[in-house]
């Protein structure tokens, strides 16, 4: 099973349309979102895909965000998700608290870590956790997102690359 992971979509509908076109080339199955996508109506977006969410500093209210995710058929998990794909342990968080993710990441809980917050693709490894920021689709450099094949654990940065970006926040 194979899952797309992004960050910091800040409202950029067509980064994170050429996000989704990526991940449906991809064969990608579901999506984790490591928070910041800022309006409700961002969270439309991933409508046709099951989508994970956690909020991240700026994101709206979670009085207003969490009705729209699931109106759009998305998962909520406060400010921390967890996830058992293919017998791997996931966990994602936004970044901002940065406490609560190294409290992940050191656990030993889980194989993966996800979290986004800085706007820099980066990876590291402490024992058998992988800590991946997917990087973001708005104000970074080059627009990543990450591809992971949870069977086989292997995981993949991919650019981004939308045709045209939007004014966001």
């Amino acid at each position: 099973m194979k899952l797309g992971i992004v960050s910091d979509t800040h409202d950029n509908t067509a980064a994170i349309a050429a996000a989704l076109r990526l991940f449906e080339e991809q064969g990608v199955s579901c999506v984790i979102h490591c928070g910041d996508l800022t309006s409700p109506q961002t969270a439309t977006r991933f409508r046709n895909i099951p989508t994970h969410f956690v909020l991240g500093n700026c994101d709206g209210p979670p009085e207003l965000m969490r009705p729209a995710i699931h109106s759009a058929s998305g998962t909520y998990h406060e400010s921390v998700g967890l996830l058992e794909v293919a017998g791997r342990r996931l966990a994602w968080t936004h970044g901002h608290d940065w406490s609560r993710l190294l409290q992940l990441e050191l656990s030993g809980e889980y194989d993966f870590v996800f979290h986004g917050h800085t706007h820099q693709a980066r990876q590291h490894q402490r024992g058998k956790t992988w800590v991946i920021n997917p990087g973001a689709l708005y104000r970074a450099a080059r627009y990543t997102c990450v591809v992971l094949d949870a069977t086989s654990g292997s995981f993949e940065f991919m650019e981004v690359s939308p045709e045209a970006t939007t004014t966001a926040r």
